[in-house]
Formats: structure tokens, sequence, C-alpha cells
């Protein structure tokens, strides 16, 4: 890490606060995913779809995944105000509706709260759309763990989390993105941080800023591939890879081989 007084010279790095959405959207978020859930437990395809990124079906029902499978084969369209939103209208003057589109639901949930709704849709553009309301805090899983994994997709932190008991996981949704002030906490109290994010320039500028941030941080690309979606389909363990990088006094814990403490 860098001295204390270069440091100083820069002025501090203020995370943002994000407020959980309001009540009406939480009730209409729940029941949207307790249905979105039962859809994909009957949808095989989605589920080996998933099975090959590292997620099984005992992990997604853990992180409440599901599959909005729409109306008719149609994207669902809502009233914005059911759900608490704000009136907006079109050109028309007729009001605009909230689009929920078909497509794989993943939630980020807070102690039972839904901070957000993600859709990642089979097709089209955008291929992943945040439904109104939702907050745009960062996600962070297994909060309690002591070493975490920096990651870009949040599939991708379900699946780090689920194949390593030791590491929690972030999802920054993208590289240049920086952790909100309840990540930026966590990973301030971290014994290390993996920085797997994809290392091309605009990574290798973020990559500064993470060591600078944090002095536990080292960059920890998987073996093979961009992402830890990748490097499962080329058959990578993420488990092996991710307790490669992480401190002796972690691994010992759990019998695992890991990196000396200096």
């Amino acid at each position: 890490g860098m001295t204390a007084q270069k440091r100083a010279e820069k002025p501090a790095f203020q995370p943002e606060n994000h407020a959980a959405p309001a009540d009406l959207w939480q009730e209409k978020a729940e029941k949207f995913l307790a249905w979105s859930q039962q859809c994909l437990e009957k949808n095989a395809d989605v589920l080996s779809w998933l099975a090959a990124r590292g997620i099984s079906g005992e992990t997604a029902i853990n992180y409440r995944l599901g599959w909005n499978q729409g109306e008719k084969g149609k994207d669902l369209y809502r009233p914005r105000r059911a759900w608490g939103l704000p009136e907006e209208l079109k050109d028309n003057g007729k009001p605009k509706m909230l689009w929920i589109p078909i497509g794989l639901v993943i939630p980020y949930i807070i102690d039972g709260f839904i901070q957000r709704i993600r859709i990642r849709r089979p097709e089209g553009e955008p291929r992943y759309y945040v439904l109104p309301g939702s907050s745009m805090s960062t996600m962070i899983l297994g909060r309690e763990r002591r070493a975490f994994v920096v990651v870009e997709s949040e599939l991708d932190a379900v699946a780090v989390v689920a194949s390593c008991p030791l590491a929690g996981s972030a999802a920054m949704g993208s590289v240049s993105a920086k952790p909100d002030a309840e990540t930026y906490a966590v990973l301030q109290g971290s014994l290390q941080i993996l920085n797997a994010l994809d290392y091309d320039t605009a990574g290798a500028k973020a990559m500064a800023w993470w060591n600078e941030q944090f002095d536990q941080c080292d960059r920890w690309p998987v073996p093979q591939g961009k992402d830890p979606g990748d490097a499962i389909k080329m058959e990578i363990d993420l488990n092996s890879w991710i307790k490669a990088g992480l401190p002796q006094a972690l691994t010992l814990e759990d019998g695992g081989v890991g990196k000396k403490v200096m």
C-alpha cells in the first residue's frame, strides 16, 4: 500500500450510501420473485444453463434466483403506480407501464429485504435490465466471511460463494465501478481481497485504485478465461483457485493449503 503521507494528499474516497426500496415495491418484488422461483424450478433448460456456470439447483434456491417466464410467451407489463413508482407519461399522454422482461431473475437481498431485481434477458439489448425502483447497492455475498473475491457479474459472485466456504464475493457490475459504503466497510474489515476483475486497460487502471484503498488486496485473475463463469466452463475448480490466494490463517482452519502470511 501507499505511505500514510502519500495517502493524506489525496481526498479520501467517499463511498455512496443506498437506501432500500420502498415498502410497496418490496411487497410486489417479493411476490414476483416467489413466483419466478417456482418457474425456475420447472425450467430444466435454465437450470442446466446455471449448472454449467457453477450454480446448482440448491444454490439457485439459496440465493433465490428465478425465471420470469412472462405471460403467453410475452414480457410482463404492469402499472408503475401498482409498484409504488411515480407515474411517467408517454409522448401520447398515456401512462408508461413498468416493463418486466422475460429472463433470469437475479435478486439482491439483505436481511430478507429485496434491494434489487436484475433480469438477464435471453436475447436483445439491454442484456441486463434492472427493475425500476431497485437500489443500486453493491452486491456483497457471504459478508460474514473473512476473505472476498471481487468479480464483475452477480452470477459469478453467486458461483464463487457457493464454491468456496471461506470467501465471500462482491459483484461490481463493471470493472470501473466502486463499492458502496456498506460493501466498502465489509471489505475494509477483511483479511484478504482477491481481485478477479478482467485485466484489460480499464482493469489495470481499476486495480491501481483497489490497491490504493485496500492493503490486503491482490490481483487474482482466474487461471483460464476472463471471469469465473468462463473458468468453470473450462473445468477450473473455483474452490482451489480461491484457496490458493488465501492467507494460511484462513485455510488452516479449513484444512486446505493457502499462501503464507508475510
